[in-house]
């Protein structure tokens, strides 16, 4: 049995018009639901999420920010004793916003401070706006996207455009917002699951924090589900046809990718081994591939959900340059590694039959806890 583990106090908080009501509509489906916060110019926006702790930022003279970033960051800098007070106590503070307007594209940066300040581990998912929105907007979200990196510990980016082709032709504008909503919102609830989850090979919070600070701060994200006996090779299929990874242009050119595996009981090493063997037929030969892996025995039965971070080259066209975050990161991160999944007996330490990929005299294919001989804990961290 394993020992139950006290989740991290942790804030997710909805920045602007776009986060808050990606907020809202991610309650739903949330698997435990977080502490919830709002923070807008409109009150009455605040009021329809039904979430109550909410900050309302004071608004411009002729009521909201007008679409300019510099008032959002003004009223937040207002309110920036409030803002702190709101996040004492957590962890970790998870921000959502969308970028190219005036409230989320000016406030995040601000509240993302704040939250640093108090001393959470910041963790924000910005979505970025689709072509048609225009190029100002475009521009808005690259400047703000920007501050936000150089604020926030880890970026998570959802640019909309990636997601255009998932949405059918004569689709109504709402049903497009909502359906880009709910793409980004179940990808950070699998995303989140994983980082909490007992793991018998760990990815946490920690692991995305030193894949920010060794390449970028910014990420991408893909996250898919398969299930069958080729559920392995249809996994590494799904997310090289992703638009969100860019139809494995992103994958081709990242210099560090993170995947997190999370299946039933009848998950095998052999497994872990065909998906990393795929990635890397599929990334750059320096790039580095870090493997996590988590087993819900009763959840995902037949079924693996892969999820896959990748760190965006610095000279991607298609994002903000020049910014590349900060390197260090709050005190708070030596607590959130994640608990180890207690093991009924050692695993084989090479793979039989299966000729090994060997850098520098290292067999690359084997974890790293076996390749130096670390026995996993028997009992679970907290």
């Amino acid at each position: 049995m394993m020992a139950s583990v006290p989740p991290l106090p942790t804030l997710w908080v909805g920045v602007g018009h776009a986060g808050c009501r990606m907020l809202t509509s991610m309650r739903g489906f949330l698997a435990e639901t977080p502490e919830l916060a709002v923070v807008h110019t409109r009150a009455d926006v605040l009021a329809q999420t039904g979430i109550a702790r909410a900050v309302v930022l004071p608004a411009g003279p002729a009521g909201g920010t007008g679409g300019d970033p510099a008032v959002g960051e003004r009223a937040a800098t207002e309110v920036l004793g409030e803002l702190r007070e709101m996040m004492h106590g957590f962890a970790v503070v998870v921000l959502l916003v969308g970028l190219g307007g005036g409230t989320g594209s000016g406030a995040v940066p601000v509240v993302a401070r704040a939250a640093r300040e108090a001393g959470a581990f910041v963790l924000a998912l910005a979505t970025l706006p689709f072509m048609f929105e225009g190029p100002r907007r475009n521009q808005v979200a690259r400047q703000s996207l920007a501050a936000l990196q150089a604020a926030a510990d880890v970026v998570i980016a959802f640019p909309n455009q990636r997601l255009a082709e998932w949405v059918p032709d004569g689709t109504p504008l709402q049903q497009t917002f909502q359906f880009a909503d709910h793409v980004v919102g179940a990808s950070l609830d699998t995303l989140w699951r994983l980082l909490v989850s007992p793991a018998i090979l760990p990815v946490d919070l920690s692991d995305l924090a030193r894949l920010a600070a060794d390449h970028t701060s910014l990420l991408a994200m893909a996250s898919v589900e398969t299930s069958g006996e080729r559920r392995v090779e249809s996994a590494v299929e799904e997310l090289l046809r992703s638009p969100l990874l860019d139809h494995g242009a992103l994958l081709a050119a990242s210099p560090a990718v993170l995947v997190g595996v999370a299946g039933g009981a009848e998950l095998t090493l052999r497994e872990l081994q065909r998906l990393a063997e795929g990635l890397r037929a599929n990334i750059r030969s320096d790039a580095t591939l870090t493997l996590g892996a988590t087993v819900a025995d009763r959840e995902r039965e037949g079924r693996i959900t892969v999820t896959l971070l990748a760190a965006e080259p610095a000279e991607s066209p298609a994002l903000p340059t020049g910014s590349r975050g900060r390197t260090e990161t709050p005190a708070a991160i030596d607590r959130l590694r994640q608990p180890e999944l207690q093991l009924a007996a050692e695993m084989p330490n090479r793979f039989d039959g299966v000729s090994p990929t060997v850098r520098d005299g290292v067999n690359v294919d084997v974890p790293t806890f076996l390749r130096r001989n670390i026995r996993l804990s028997t009992s679970v961290r907290g």
